[in-house]
Parts: C-alpha cells; sequence; structure tokens
C-alpha cells in the first residue's frame, strides 16, 4: 500500500513540475527557453528533463550546465532513464550556448527514485518552492563563483537544497557537470552529498 501512495505521488509530481509555474526565476526561465529552442529542441526528445543547473565560471556566473533524463510518457510507466547529453545555458538568452543529445536516455531506473523520501514528504507545492528557491539560489552562487567572492551563508543553503531536490541515481552526473564547482562549494564550508565523486 505504501508503494502505491508513493508511486501515486511521483506521478503526481511528475505532472504538476512539467507545469509551467506562474512567476519564473531568471534561471528558470531560460531554461525553460533552451529546452524549447534550437538546438536543443529537435536534439532532445520532448519527454526528457533537464537537471538542476550547476553553475559554470565562464559568462561572469551567468551559464549553467545541465544533462537530460527520460520522464515516463505514459502514466502508469514506472520507469524513468539514465543521464544523458548536456546543454549550457545562460541568463537572458532565448536558446542553450549549446545542446547534445548524449548517448540517450535508457528507461533503467525505477521512477520512486527521482526524488529521496525527505523530498516526497513535502508533496508537490513543497518541492515546487524548494525548487524556486533552489534556482533562485543557484543563480547568486554562481555569480560568487564566477567572481571568486565568499558567498557565505548562500553556499550551505544551496548545498542543503540541492542535497533534497537532486534525484539521487544521478548525482555522480551532477559531480560531472562542473568538479571545480563543488570543489569550491565544499572549500565554502558547505556539506555536499555523498556521491558526487
Amino acid at each position: 500500500m505504501r508503494r502505491l501512495c508513493v508511486l501515486a505521488a511521483a506521478a503526481a509530481l511528475l505532472a504538476s513540475c512539467a507545469k509551467t509555474p506562474k512567476k519564473e526565476g531568471a534561471l528558470a526561465q531560460a531554461l525553460s527557453a533552451a529546452l524549447h529552442s534550437p538546438p536543443c529542441a529537435g536534439a532532445v526528445p520532448g519527454n526528457w528533463t533537464a537537471s538542476i543547473p550547476v553553475p559554470l565560471r565562464q559568462g561572469g556566473g551567468r551559464e549553467f550546465a545541465v544533462f537530460f533524463y527520460a520522464l515516463p510518457e505514459r502514466l502508469g510507466d514506472r520507469r524513468m532513464g539514465t543521464a544523458s547529453g548536456r546543454a549550457v545555458v545562460a541568463l537572458g538568452a532565448d536558446k542553450a550556448l549549446s545542446c547534445a543529445r548524449g548517448s540517450g536516455s535508457r528507461p533503467a531506473l525505477d521512477l520512486l527514485e527521482r526524488f529521496s523520501p525527505a523530498a516526497l514528504r513535502l508533496g508537490v507545492p513543497g518541492i515546487q518552492e524548494k525548487r524556486a528557491e533552489l534556482l533562485s539560489l543557484d543563480e547568486q552562487v554562481g555569480a560568487a563563483y564566477a567572481s571568486g567572492r565568499p558567498p557565505g551563508a548562500l553556499a550551505a543553503r544551496f548545498a542543503d537544497l540541492f542535497s533534497l531536490l537532486a534525484e539521487p541515481p544521478f548525482l555522480r552526473d551532477y559531480g560531472r557537470l562542473n568538479p571545480g564547482f563543488w570543489l569550491w562549494l565544499k572549500g565554502q564550508g558547505a556539506a555536499l552529498p555523498a556521491g558526487l565523486f
């Protein structure tokens, strides 16, 4: 019974997370625009979603890297895809700076693995609220990373939210997007989730 409840929650989250929030921050807007415009549109299938953006040093803190993975196309499907591809998005841009599909997202993972148990306990509104906060912090921490200035308390809060919302099977993939960022964040005293490296 508990497994059915968790599956129902995962399906509800899947449906609601696909909807566009009423008010998006700059990073959420850049990510949405990138996925619906070339070079990503056409290269990345419509049922693939992007990861949490990871800051890059170039572009003055305005550039972020993401990977992709497939979500179920039909309600009731219990498989999600493996991580694949890479794109670089920039704040204020209406398309990705670069985008590659990679080897393909294979449906090899249980949909229940998409969210940590702690994230599932938040429910749909809670996850959406925390994700919006994480993306806002992502912008601020990215600017600090690019400029070399200390992020202060932002580092710990970003790491906490990332640990809560990052898809557990993809931690190593997040680490690969920009190892230098994670090492810098750790050097700021942030506690990172096990499995990034």
